[in-house]
């Protein structure tokens, strides 16, 4: 693209400035803009994914946000290439740069795998046995597990998601999520420590506070394993 407008000059580059004077403009002004598209929407993106939006939702909040950077930073390169300056307002050149970021998140939306997104390093490998629990999830509400707890004959299983009543004995749904670095800190309860936030005392029993305010107790019988995990 540089290369193409470099050549071609629009917006009245050709009329007004030199081809190497045109190609520093271009490669200025879009590789800069570029640059930080990627980094404020990998920003936004990490930073809302933790609400459980989906890809598209983040995309285009992150559109929104990152083209107010874009427009600053266009204001100020604009200048140094045309005599003129840049006449608009910021708000108005916000508007020409929105649609810009949009379609920037629009192929990125594209081209990132949807379960990249939803990716976790410490998510189970996908074969059968590790799978086992997940596959008893509804798709909308598939995502890293944050915790889950036992109740009657069902587990309810919290994922960044949304949580599910699923149908499954404590000890194996456990067994499924062997590969997330998890601990059991009470028999009816099991949490990812990368969604503790903290913990506290409840009558003398320690609790985990989870990331969405839960609180969990700790059992006698699991109190090492979870200082071993240093959850409290």
């Amino acid at each position: 693209m540089v290369v193409l407008f470099s050549i071609i000059g629009p917006f009245g580059t050709f009329e007004r400035l030199s081809l190497e004077h045109r190609f520093l403009y271009w490669a200025g002004t879009m590789i800069g803009s570029w640059a930080i598209a990627v980094l404020s929407l990998g920003i936004i993106v990490a930073l809302l994914k933790r609400f459980g939006l989906s890809l598209n939702a983040t995309m285009i909040i992150g559109a929104v946000i990152s083209a107010a950077p874009i427009t600053l930073f266009l204001k100020l390169v604009v200048p140094l290439f045309l005599n003129d300056g840049n006449p608009n307002s910021f708000w108005v050149q916000y508007l020409y740069t929105l649609p810009i970021t949009l379609t920037f998140a629009l192929i990125t939306n594209f081209v990132v795998n949807a379960e990249m997104y939803d990716a976790n390093i410490d998510a189970p490998v996908e074969n059968d046995e590790d799978n086992s629990l997940m596959t008893r999830i509804p798709n909308e509400k598939r995502g890293p597990i944050k915790y889950m707890s036992a109740e009657d004959h069902y587990v309810k299983v919290v994922t960044t998601r949304g949580s599910e009543m699923v149908l499954i004995r404590m000890a194996d749904a456990e067994k499924a999520v062997a590969q997330i670095s998890g601990t059991r800190i009470h028999r009816s309860h099991w949490v990812n420590k990368n969604y503790a936030v903290s913990h506290n005392r409840q009558n003398g029993q320690p609790h985990i506070v989870m990331d969405d305010g839960m609180e969990l107790p700790v059992s006698r019988s699991y109190t090492k394993a979870a200082r071993a995990a240093d959850l409290i």
